[in-house]
């Protein structure tokens, strides 16, 4: 299931989060411009369209790899995700 979230805008909330589904996790959607649900098994790197700008965050070492290794995009772990963040907004 595909569903897309538009990043926010100025004078838009800093952070709304998601919590649809209490057994998945707080999102805060303005940081994405899309959010990909995958079925289980479904190859993570199979959902990121070529030639597209992105940012894969993930955390599992394999799953990073195996997207920096077929689409060349920075990969992250969530931990570092929050270096992504400019302080001084």
């Amino acid at each position: 299931m595909d569903r897309t979230r538009n990043r926010g805008g100025a004078g838009d909330p800093p952070c709304r989060l998601s919590a649809g589904n209490p057994t998945r996790h707080h999102l805060c959607e303005s940081l994405f411009t899309r959010i990909v649900h995958l079925s289980r098994g479904e190859p993570k790197s199979d959902a990121i369209e070529a030639g597209v700008p992105a940012i894969f965050i993930d955390d599992s070492f394999r799953e990073r790899q195996e997207v920096h290794a077929r689409h060349g995009i920075p990969v992250l772990d969530p931990d570092a995700a929050e270096q992504l963040l400019d302080a001084r907004a």
